[in-house]
């Protein structure tokens, strides 16, 4: 007899094994993709924060700071420097009016007031024919002020101290050369003869000769004294440019020279001289200042 007809019930198959359904793999997906957005949500966050930290704190030294321009206060009125044409018009004013104040007798301090006049145009690109027309008027009325018809000593020494004093001004030289600027103490005559070289007369005891900026004549024979260094030997005597008058014995002598009669009169770059029968004189045209030379006597004038 069979276990069915015992009586008992028969255990049902199972049913066969399904797959997953649509719903739980949505709901799969579903929850993958919120992870993934919170991770790349948390990635850029740290990165975030990460870089606000790198940054470095802005310290107030990094800090444009704009300061506001000093103002002059009512005690304090702001200057106004000079202008270059101011300057310059004020030493042309000071030099035009030298005249009324010097004293004659500072050629050092009045040729400083001209110099300045140079160094004020120069400063202010200013030196031109205008400038230097008023300086030598200045110049001018310095001569009329303080010369006398026999008496240029004190323009001799301002020309002197212009043209090569310690502080003279090389660009003032054109405007002084040949001391124009000074009405001539004693002009050559009209008739004076330019020598082409040395000169003397018949006598031949007396020779000369003219330079650029001296005449010089060497005697040979006198009867006045001299120093002891000298006694016997030529004596020559030089006037300069200024009319200053130098004389000694180890001076080179003139020599040579075109034979000229007792009477003429020759002239050269501001210097003369008259060949008397006694005595040659010779002088500075402008400043007077010469000699006198014969064989009984010799004069510094």
């Amino acid at each position: 007899m069979g276990i069915a007809d015992w009586g008992f019930d028969e255990e049902p198959e199972p049913e066969a094994q399904r797959g997953p359904s649509k719903q739980f793999i949505f709901m799969v997906a579903a929850a993958v993709f919120a992870l993934i957005i919170g991770i790349i949500a948390l990635f850029t966050l740290l990165i975030g924060t990460g870089a606000h930290l790198a940054e470095p704190k802005q310290t107030a030294s990094s800090e444009t700071e704009t300061t506001e321009p000093t103002q002059p206060t009512d005690s304090e009125p702001a200057q106004t420097p000079s202008t270059a044409e101011e300057e310059l018009a004020a030493a042309l004013n000071t030099a035009s009016t030298l005249w009324e104040h010097t004293s004659c007798n500072d050629p050092v301090g009045d040729a400083a007031i001209i110099n300045a006049v140079v160094d004020a145009a120069l400063a202010g690109n200013a030196w031109n024919i205008d400038v230097q027309n008023q300086i030598f008027d200045a110049l001018s009325d310095l001569d009329a002020a303080c010369s006398t018809a026999t008496d240029k000593s004190y323009v001799s020494a301002l020309h002197q101290e212009l043209v090569s004093g310690s502080d003279a001004r090389y660009e003032l030289y054109p405007v002084i050369a040949g001391a124009t600027w000074v009405v001539p103490a004693k002009p050559a005559s009209s008739s004076a003869v330019v020598p082409a070289d040395a000169f003397t007369t018949p006598v031949e005891n007396i020779r000369c000769m003219f330079g650029n900026d001296r005449a010089t004549c060497t005697i040979a024979a006198y009867n006045w004294d001299v120093d002891s260094q000298c006694s016997g030997k030529p004596m020559t005597f030089v006037v300069d440019e200024y009319g200053n008058v130098t004389s000694g014995c180890t001076t080179a002598p003139v020599t040579g020279g075109t034979v000229y009669h007792h009477g003429t009169e020759l002239a050269d770059s501001g210097f003369a001289c008259s060949l008397d029968q006694s005595s040659f004189t010779c002088w500075n045209e402008i400043f007077g200042g010469g000699f006198e030379l014969s064989r009984q006597n010799s004069r510094i004038f």
